[in-house]
């Protein structure tokens, strides 16, 4: 049976760099016939994070999810600071930043965040 530690920032840093260099496993296109090349992605993708020391050990569905849950984690993040730039109305707002891991997944995506600057 596998841990189900939580994700560690090494496991999330091996992620990011295995999507980064392979554009195929972010957009996920392809052709139908070549869908077996898609699940042989994701299998070398899950070896990866499981390999790292102390982290959370999870099968390709568990990681499937948390990439997904992460993305939209971010994005809704993002979502909001951007609301809080662009709100009018007087007084300050607050300017969380992404982390640098959460920037990374955001041009991943192709998603863009202003500045709070």
């Amino acid at each position: 049976m596998l841990r189900n530690r939580k994700t560690t920032k090494n496991q999330m840093e091996v992620i990011i760099i295995f999507l980064e260099n392979d554009r195929l496993m972010v957009t996920g296109k392809t052709h139908p016939l070549h869908m077996e090349e898609i699940k042989n992605k994701w299998t070398e993708l899950t070896g990866l994070p499981n390999g790292i020391e102390n982290g959370a050990r999870k099968h390709q569905k568990q990681w499937k999810s948390f990439l997904y849950e992460w993305k939209s984690k971010t994005k809704k993040k993002a979502r909001v600071l951007r609301a809080n730039i662009l709100k009018t109305g007087g007084g300050g707002y607050s300017c969380t930043k992404l982390t640098q891991l959460e920037n990374r997944v955001m041009s991943i995506f192709g998603w863009v965040l202003g500045s709070c600057y």
